[in-house]
């Protein structure tokens, strides 16, 4: 029940930008895509919503793996981290296999951790890429309870390739299937290799120390309604009961 209470808390302001209609694909499928513009680019900002089965700490220490990334996302042909800028952020070489035609892309992203008693957010930032003129986003694990989470992942891109305007729904399929591909590699980390798993936790847990409480992640919104915090405390029980 705690665990029910963090994730409400911390979950609030997403509640309220929930269509009722997202609401019910949330419980039925477990996902909830979003897409709005991205001022000056072709490409929109798009936001993904996803039920994980595992603890937030643990899910966001397997995300931030981030030299087996070419094992969970399938687009990813290489991701090396080239420098630990301190201990919760560090800078990953990435060579991104692009959509159709596209080609590869070499991309180098600054990753920030940060966690609080309810969340990790892994935040992110170019610093350089062959084309691709910005990049930026968020992958956010919410508490929903023990052994549970709820991802909101986000991401804005601003390509630089000639064409990329004609490519706007792969690139939004490209985004899913990569995000679609973590609960997947998560539970197959679960079932054949647990242990690797508690080490990839208890590297993030040393990383995080003096961490807690120190979170950059999305505050809650004060005018959050009783009746919609209430909504979704029922519908994450539905979800657990399914």
């Amino acid at each position: 029940m705690v665990g029910v209470l963090l994730c409400l808390s911390a979950f609030a302001g997403i509640i309220d930008e929930m269509t009722p209609e997202e609401k019910a694909k949330f419980l039925a499928t477990g996902q909830v895509t979003r897409s709005v513009p991205n001022p000056g680019s072709v490409w929109p900002e798009e936001t993904i919503i996803c039920k994980v089965p595992e603890d937030f700490r643990h899910a966001a220490a397997l995300f931030t793996d981030y030299e087996a990334h070419p094992r969970c996302f399938p687009d990813v042909e290489m991701a090396c981290v080239s420098q630990v800028v301190d201990s919760q952020t560090r800078q990953v070489d990435y060579r991104l296999r692009l959509p159709l035609t596209l080609g590869e892309e070499n991309y180098t992203m600054e990753d920030r951790v940060a966690c609080d008693d309810a969340s990790c957010r892994v935040s992110w930032r170019l610093v350089r890429a062959d084309t691709i003129k910005a990049s930026q986003g968020s992958a956010t694990f919410y508490s929903a309870g023990e052994g549970e989470s709820i991802l909101v992942y986000k991401s804005a891109v601003k390509p630089g390739r000639p064409g990329s305007r004609f490519f706007v729904r792969q690139a939004a399929g490209a985004l899913r299937k990569t995000v679609g591909s973590f609960v997947p590699y998560l539970q197959k980390i679960q079932r054949e290799n647990p242990e690797y798993l508690q080490g990839r936790v208890a590297e993030f847990e040393k990383m995080m120390e003096g961490c807690v409480g120190q979170s950059d992640t999305p505050k809650v919104k004060k005018a959050a309604s009783r009746k919609w915090l209430a909504g979704f405390c029922e519908m994450l029980e539905k979800w657990k009961n399914r």
